[in-house]
């Protein structure tokens, strides 16, 4: 038999080295693999040469009974039945794919969780449709799984690591249950859950690719080769030629990885699986005045005297904020869980929340953006060209995107001001989470700036104005019917020659109020005032007017003004989204 597998894989027409598909399966764009050099490749120059790779696996293959267990996404690339089986790695591969058995494959994506820089993206991984399965049992399906190995690395040094390569990442798999819990219950991010259109041939090329991959290295770098850069990777072995990953030479945001595969015929009619915190505010909707704390007093001890025809509905109500506040606790003493449960089976009512009228992520704004204003300031008027790489700002309309949150990165804005063409501003990164805090929801707001931009509120002109700093606040934001109340303190450390010491540090509050006033309307306004404790000792007082009206998903208007001192300018801009 090796010796017809050899005569084979010699003889028969095979594909060569250059072939997309065998490139693809090496995850090699024609420069080399993206797979951490290791036990995957067979040759010593595999990760760099597709030939000499192939080379190694036609040699692998005539000479090893048992190689299509340890490369089966190879074997049907070369056309190679598979054998050995009384081998030990042999038995694991088909005890893996007989668990996993796949008919088909989803894509799940993770929406932005709020409490974490490093996951306001979003995430995306693969779910593998278990064949035989009946109804309501998807939670026992096997999901693919990118993630970046960090360790105990927290803090700074993981910010560092993250955005410069300094960790490796790994495909796992895990049962779908396993990231409900994490994802759904523990961070409260909806899952929106999209069929891929495959055929058998594919999802059997795919679940063998999934096994030889697995545990493997691949450089992880936070604004592109991150988990949904990882997956289109993995798609391309499913369609040679399609170069999914070259949309996105810079950064791979989640969602837009959604739109493209959208827009290309890839995704089915998604599902929506609501969040642990969705699902509770849902519950809060249904409620009556005066329900809240009763349903407060159930979720506390079990205990509260119920209105007919209210039970079912209060005491699902209570079991959720119940374990809403639990789900990261010990579980330890559940005697308040085994109340609810005993009292909820003496309903047989039902009560499931609408989720109807939610709309998938992609349907929002794209996440980069260009911009043209005109603008007026005290002594002259101005142009211009705004340019954001990604992603979302307070102003935007935040469908598929999460509410109250920002997270700008490549913010460029160049201005022509009399005959002086500058940069106004360049944030290298931008974070804020202004979201409300609730009774039965408390949150914290906070902010995060990093870049340079002009202290407009020196006597001074274009590049001589120039500051570079860091900026972080803490607070809370309260809801008020429309409105949004923010209050954070903020700290900010500057430097620049515009400095009469080069460099100063000051403190002090940061307020704001932000509403949707109609449909596609959003108003922002906020003020500052910091105390210079060290450096310069000019105090900084500021106050900011912003207005935007979306036309169309792609297309937005905005009024914006600015006061800083003796420093007055307002403008208006057109802006795209693409």
């Amino acid at each position: 038999m090796r010796i017809a597998v050899f005569l084979c894989l010699f003889f028969c027409q095979i594909a060569f080295a250059s072939d997309a598909q065998w490139l693809a399966l090496l995850h090699d764009k024609g420069s080399g693999s993206s797979v951490v050099p290791g036990k995957f490749f067979l040759s010593p120059t595999g990760h760099m040469d597709a030939e000499s790779e192939l080379q190694a696996t036609k040699e692998y293959f005539a000479t090893h009974s048992d190689a299509a267990c340890r490369f089966p996404a190879r074997a049907i690339y070369l056309g190679v039945k598979e054998e050995g089986k009384g081998s030990e790695l042999c038995e694991r591969w088909q005890k893996w794919r007989e668990a996993i058995n796949a008919t088909g494959a989803e894509l799940v994506f993770a929406a932005a969780f709020l409490s974490s820089p490093s996951s306001m993206y979003g995430h995306t991984l693969l779910k593998f449709v278990r064949g035989g399965k009946t109804s309501g049992e998807d939670l026992l399906d096997y999901t693919l799984n990118y993630g970046a190995k960090t360790g105990t690395v927290g803090g700074l040094p993981y910010v560092w690591f993250g955005l410069t390569g300094g960790f490796d990442g790994s495909y796992t798999t895990a049962p779908f249950y396993l990231k409900v819990k994490e994802y759904n219950f523990v961070e409260n991010r909806d899952f929106w859950i999209y069929p891929l259109k495959l055929s058998e041939s594919q999802v059997r090329l795919l679940v063998a690719h999934a096994w030889e991959i697995r545990e493997m290295d691949f450089p992880y770098f936070f604004l592109r080769r991150n988990c949904a850069f990882y997956l289109l990777e993995l798609l391309e072995i499913l369609k040679p030629g399609a170069k999914l990953t070259s949309h996105f030479p810079f950064w791979t945001v989640p969602v837009d990885t959604i739109r493209l595969l959208n827009n290309e015929g890839w995704l089915g009619t998604p599902k929506f699986r609501a969040s642990r915190y969705r699902r509770l505010k849902e519950y809060r909707a249904q409620l009556q005045p005066g329900e809240r704390e009763l349903v407060e007093s159930l979720a506390e001890n079990g205990e509260g005297n119920l209105p007919a025809g209210r039970e079912a509905l209060l005491l699902d109500a209570g079991y959720e904020l119940y374990r809403y506040r639990r789900e990261e606790k010990s579980t330890e003493n559940n005697s308040v869980e085994e109340k609810l449960l005993a009292r909820r089976a003496r309903y047989p009512e039902k009560f499931s929340p609408d989720f109807s009228h939610e709309r998938s992520p992609e349907l929002g704004h794209p996440s980069s953006r260009l911009g043209l204003n005109y603008g007026q300031n005290r002594s002259r008027a101005f142009g211009e060209l705004q340019y954001r790489g990604t992603l979302h700002d307070l102003l935007a309309n935040p469908h598929g995107y999460e509410g109250f949150s920002e997270l700008s990165m490549g913010d460029l804005r160049f201005r022509l001001e009399g005959k002086k063409i500058f940069a106004e501003r360049i944030d290298v990164l931008r974070l804020r989470s202004v979201a409300p805090s609730e009774t039965w929801i408390p949150r914290n707001a906070w902010s995060l700036r990093i870049g340079v931009g002009r202290a407009k509120e020196y006597k001074c002109e274009a590049w001589g104005c120039f500051r570079y700093g860091m900026e972080f606040g803490y607070g809370k934001s309260l809801s008020a019917g429309p409105l949004v109340f923010y209050s954070l303190l903020e700290g900010k450390v500057e430097g620049g020659s515009v400095f009469d010491r080069g460099w100063r540090l000051g403190l002090g509050p940061v307020g704001g109020v932000t509403a949707n006033p109609w449909s596609g309307g959003r108003v922002l306004v906020e003020g500052d005032w910091r105390w210079r404790l060290l450096g310069s000792h000019l105090p900084e007082r500021a106050a900011r007017f912003g207005f935007s009206q979306e036309l169309s998903r792609l297309w937005e208007l905005r009024l914006q003004g600015e006061v800083l001192r003796a420093y007055r300018e307002g403008s208006f801009g057109v802006f795209h989204y693409f």
